[in-house]
């Protein structure tokens, strides 16, 4: 009997798994790619690493499915190609927040496109199950589908002796993994006693840098055999189908309709009081934030107070509205047409309501970031709020439009912008426009360490500070920056696995700044 015809077996004889040779090749492979998934991180320092290993996991991961008989579907194809498409971005962008975001979110991705690619969703296209979907391929399937690596591994057929055996070696696995953490802390809280101390110093004290490399190497191991069994089990659940066995599409519609128990009246009449207080806000506040609009600070107002203050507090007003809309699509019923027809009037209020907020929110940081300069966390928070505003206008378009297909959508914009914000390089942005602003007279003077801070992003726009600024403190303290940069990587040579193109570039430009 070959893999692929194992869907076909009831449940209780489909445990008995039947591997082939590939299958067992697998197996190890999956620990090979768990164990580098870890030994990579942190990924600011192995960029070309993490990208080609991305590309080597995704390739193992088509030829796998392949071999298993397994042909992907469209959909898992074009969720595929979106997680591959941002692969480069390791080599192009500094920003260490959203690459790491990247990184570990090609997992999540990778675990829909094999659970889709076997056809185990439970639509056959994108709609409101999406959630429930993911929850399947990221949670059920892997974890239902557990004990196939080791007895892939060890050759075990799942009964006696190799059943017990394998059984043993899994909960002992997941146990050293439970226990890495509360054994550090605990070390690190008894180390007040000078003999404890003393003993687990002598313990390491043999070959301190060859105790680092292999406890890290250690770790890889430890922390990487659960995510091949993850793995691994994901691929066996994909070929099997048997997603459908643990939940069904028609009993997760069953689930959202028990779970829509809220009276709409009641609902409505709690939502009416709060449009009301906007109404309200939006009329005694009308100047002060429609100046936001004009680019003029309104009187008895400071910028750091007007913008700064001001736009987390809409930020915060936003989130709420968010998580009421969500509320209100969830768990409200909907028995009569009347209450269908106030629930679309009532998303649109709410959704034209935080549009405006959002609009205000982001002509304020406009207007902070005119008087201040560009950091990290307002281009992050301005990208945040640019998401929102795409989820709350699809909001209104879905309730005047019931038939526009609102998740692939929402999705495709995400992803749009997550990608645009990836190859973006967010850090040489705000080196750059600092620096621009400042030599050009917009702004009136220039945080060097927020350059300095944006590691070799910030190179090209330190050297133009040293070569071009009127201010002698400023230029002494771009060159000062400069030459700890060449200090660094005279002492610290990069090695080839943490090559990206924007140390590259920088290392050039200090070669020539030198010269």
């Amino acid at each position: 009997m070959n893999n692929f015809d194992q869907r076909d077996l009831p449940l209780d004889a489909a445990e008995k798994y039947s591997f082939s040779v590939m299958d067992r090749i697998m197996a190890w492979v999956a620990v090979v790619l768990g164990y580098l998934f870890v030994r990579i991180l942190p990924v600011r320092e192995n960029r070309l690493a993490a990208a080609l290993f991305l590309v080597a996991l995704w390739g193992t991961v088509f030829a796998w499915l392949y071999f298993s008989g397994v042909r992907p579907t469209v959909r898992s194809y074009i969720f595929a190609g979106g997680a591959i498409a941002v692969i480069p971005a390791l080599l192009t962008s500094s920003d260490d927040f959203m690459i790491g975001w990247m990184y570990l979110g090609q997992l999540s991705v990778l675990m829909y496109f094999i659970s889709t690619a076997g056809g185990n969703s439970l639509e056959d296209r994108l709609g409101g199950l999406f959630a429930a979907d993911v929850a399947g391929a990221v949670f059920v399937a892997p974890v239902a589908h557990m004990k196939a690596h080791p007895r892939a591994a060890f050759k075990g057929d799942g009964r006696g002796v190799s059943k017990k055996l394998i059984n043993t070696l899994l909960w002992i696995a997941l146990g050293l993994c439970l226990a890495v953490i509360p054994t550090c802390i605990i070390s690190l809280m008894l180390s007040f006693d000078e003999g404890f101390n003393s003993i687990m110093e002598n313990i390491f004290s043999f070959d301190i840098k060859w105790s680092v490399q292999t406890w890290r190497r250690l770790q890889s191991l430890i922390f990487g055999i659960p995510i091949a069994v993850y793995l691994y089990g994901a691929v066996i659940a994909s070929r099997r189908g048997s997603v459908a066995d643990k939940m069904s599409a028609e009993g997760c519609r069953a689930l959202a309709r028990r779970a829509r128990c809220l009276p709409a009246a009641m609902v409505y009449a709690a939502i009416t009081p709060i449009l009301a207080v906007y109404v309200i806000f939006f009329i005694s506040q009308w100047d002060v934030y429609m100046s936001a609009f004009t680019g003029v600070l309104p009187e008895g107002f400071i910028y750091s107070d007007y913008a700064r203050k001001g736009f987390f507090q809409l930020v915060c007003v936003c989130a709420i509205n968010a998580v009421i809309l969500l509320g209100v699509q969830l768990f409200v019923q909907r028995k009569t047409k009347i209450t269908a027809i106030l629930m679309k009037i009532y998303m649109i209020v709410i959704s034209v309501m935080t549009l405006i907020l959002v609009a205000t929110a982001l002509s304020r940081m406009a207007l902070y970031i005119k008087a201040y300069g560009l950091t990290l966390d307002r281009i992050h928070a301005s990208w945040f709020m640019v998401v929102l505003a795409a989820a709350f206008l699809l909001t209104i378009a879905k309730q005047i439009c019931p038939r526009l297909r609102f998740t692939p959508i929402l999705l495709g914009c995400v992803a749009v912008l997550f990608a645009v914000m990836l190859y973006a390089n967010a850090n040489a942005m705000v080196a750059n426009y600092n620096a621009d602003a400042y030599l050009d007279g917009r702004l009136d003077g220039v945080d060097v360490r927020e350059i300095i801070d944006m590691d070799e992003a910030g190179i090209p726009a330190l050297i133009r500070l040293s070569e071009e600024a009127d201010d002698g403190d400023v230029r002494a303290r771009a060159e000062q920056a400069l030459e700890r940069f060449c200090e660094r990587e005279q002492q610290n040579k990069p090695s080839f696995w943490s090559f990206n193109f924007p140390h590259a570039r920088a290392r050039r430009l200090i070669e020539a700044y030198g010269k």
